[in-house]
């Protein structure tokens, strides 16, 4: 089986009351299909070269465009939530008629799918997590709507791929020149409050180490000072940095050595004042400027981490896509 293989389709769904035209590619088969839930500012040909790959012959797989990006219509851009893609993703299974799966999800489609897994995790056979978001520090894009607010929807897609060329992270102007063409601007808004509100509040962390089927979290060299690294070795999570895997212990070693600003979170998730402790610890990283910390209506900012990541990268890392 090759590409040629993949077939496309318009499937035409109603969810919660809203028209949606989902753009969808892949193919069949008899064997358990691998499900792939894109990242913002992704689409779903991100994921088609896995037809040509031979470690994949004959496994059926299933793609798509989330309502709001690349080739799908949705009657409802500012409707459109991490929830309501959640309850798409569920539609589009339904559809399928694809009862049990492999679940791969890459940022804004690993939040997506880690919400979709704990909902019904007697379906999902395994989860791959490519840098979704499981706590506040994941939200280096999305909290952009808050600390970066614009005018206008489309102000502020166009303001955001700027800010994302100038940055030293590996690919960020081809991301920042696609941008435009893969998101529509009315659907940012809803997407990324809903992406930090449940960074902040939604306990991740917690859902995501509960998950009963094998779990492996994937990430790059730029995301490898993750303060939860040790906390996902720690609770069974494979991970898999750079294409190669890692001893647990060599990783959690590692990650204790290094200096990095964390997050003054509670074992919740939730956001809280920074303690004595959590400033020394910061004072003693690479931060540029005094810890602070406010609250921005129902999300909390932790000016620290936007301040280093402003010096390190030119504005606040772009890891979350």
């Amino acid at each position: 089986m090759t590409v040629a293989d993949v077939g496309y389709e318009q499937v035409s769904l109603r969810v919660g009351g809203v028209d949606l035209e989902v753009a969808a590619a892949g193919r069949g088969g008899d064997l358990d299909p691998v499900v792939f839930l894109h990242g913002f500012g992704s689409t779903k040909e991100d994921y088609l070269d896995f037809a040509s790959q031979r470690a994949f012959t004959g496994r059926p797989f299933l793609a798509y465009d989330a309502p709001g990006c690349g080739e799908t219509w949705c009657a409802d851009l500012p409707g459109i939530s991490i929830p309501f893609l959640v309850a798409t993703a569920q539609a589009m299974l339904d559809h399928a008629d694809i009862s049990r799966f492999h679940l791969v999800g890459h940022s804004m489609g690993g939040l997506t799918a880690l919400l979709l897994a704990h909902a019904e995790p007697v379906r999902v056979l395994s989860f791959t997590d490519i840098e979704g978001n499981l706590s506040p520090e994941d939200s280096f894009l999305s909290r952009q709507i808050f600390t970066h607010p614009a005018d206008d929807d489309d102000g502020f897609i166009k303001n955001l791929a700027e800010r994302v060329r100038r940055s030293r992270s590996s690919s960020s102007a081809l991301f920042a020149a696609s941008l435009p063409h893969k998101v529509r601007p009315g659907a940012v808004r809803g997407i990324f409050e809903s992406m930090v509100d449940l960074s902040d509040h939604g306990g991740l962390m917690a859902k995501f180490l509960a998950l009963p089927c094998p779990r492996m979290f994937m990430y790059g060299d730029e995301n490898s000072t993750l303060s939860y690294l040790a906390k996902l070795a720690a609770g069974s999570v494979e991970l898999l940095v750079r294409g190669t895997r890692r001893p647990q212990r060599e990783l959690v070693d590692a990650i204790t050595a290094e200096a990095r600003v964390r997050m003054a979170v509670d074992e919740t998730g939730d956001c809280r004042e920074p303690t004595a402790v959590d400033l020394d610890e910061i004072a003693g990283g690479r931060t540029a400027r005094v810890a602070g910390k406010v609250a921005h209506g129902a999300h909390c900012l932790d000016l620290t981490v936007a301040a280093e990541q402003e010096r390190v990268f030119g504005h606040p890392q772009v890891a979350e896509r």
